[in-house]
């Protein structure tokens, strides 16, 4: 945040804490750009699942090995806790829709990213119901959007991350997707009207990192600042 003077800044710095504050309590959508590395993604993701044990943490991993997954999870956290679901698109067949939460108004069995996205969208509710968890102890993952588009419209991603972020911000949780993309790519373009926050991150040089937060529903945002990976 740039400003005439340190006073102003710290001003604005307190308002862009407090405001993301009130986004998590409330519930939010965060959309992670940038092509910058499996590695640092992974470092995001685990920063943004929190080290915290009153978290219920989903992974809906789009094209990750269990190695590549377990980087994206917290150090002190496991793929097997019981606090943790793991939901990957590649081990999605069907869905039963009467074994449902959410039940959507149509599926296609033979379409195995529809059934994943009901499965994910499923898991939120169910744990909504089961548990009425406090705000900000849901926590969401998608990664990574930007493989999808091998094999499916922009048009069918929108929507699969829209009832996604709409189901965990109704459990006041934190849904965070991973782009693999810059901001400026067409996928970017038709998420962003969708989320609450955008984490930019880019390289200055091979070994400079930086990213920048933005509050989209205020027009604030943080300076590029560095990144440790």
């Amino acid at each position: 945040m740039t400003s005439p003077s340190d006073d102003d800044d710290s001003d604005d710095q307190h308002r862009f804490r407090r405001l993301l504050l009130q986004a998590k309590a409330e519930g939010c959508r965060v959309l992670v750009t940038g092509d910058v590395g499996a590695d640092v993604l992974a470092t995001r993701s685990r920063r943004l699942f929190g080290q915290g044990e009153n978290r219920h943490r989903l992974f809906a991993a789009t094209a990750l090995g269990t190695d590549s997954i377990r980087r994206h999870l917290p150090e002190t956290v496991s793929i097997d806790d019981q606090d943790v679901e793991l939901i990957r698109l590649g081990d999605i067949r069907s869905v039963d829709v009467t074994e449902t939460y959410s039940t959507p108004p149509h599926i296609d069995d033979d379409n195995e990213f529809a059934a994943f996205r009901w499965r994910v969208v499923d898991a939120i509710a169910r744990h909504r119901a089961d548990h009425s968890p406090d705000p900000g102890e849901l926590r969401v993952g998608v990664a990574p959007l930007a493989p999808l588009l091998d094999q499916h419209r922009i048009e069918c991603i929108d929507e699969f991350v829209r009832v996604v972020g709409r189901e965990t911000v109704r459990s006041n949780g934190m849904a965070h997707f991973h782009l693999g993309l810059d901001a400026s790519s067409d996928l970017a373009a038709h998420l962003l009207p969708e989320m609450d926050v955008h984490i930019q991150l880019r390289r200055r040089t091979p070994r400079s990192l930086e990213h920048r937060w933005i509050l989209l529903r205020h027009n604030v945002h943080t300076d590029w600042l560095p990144l440790q990976e």
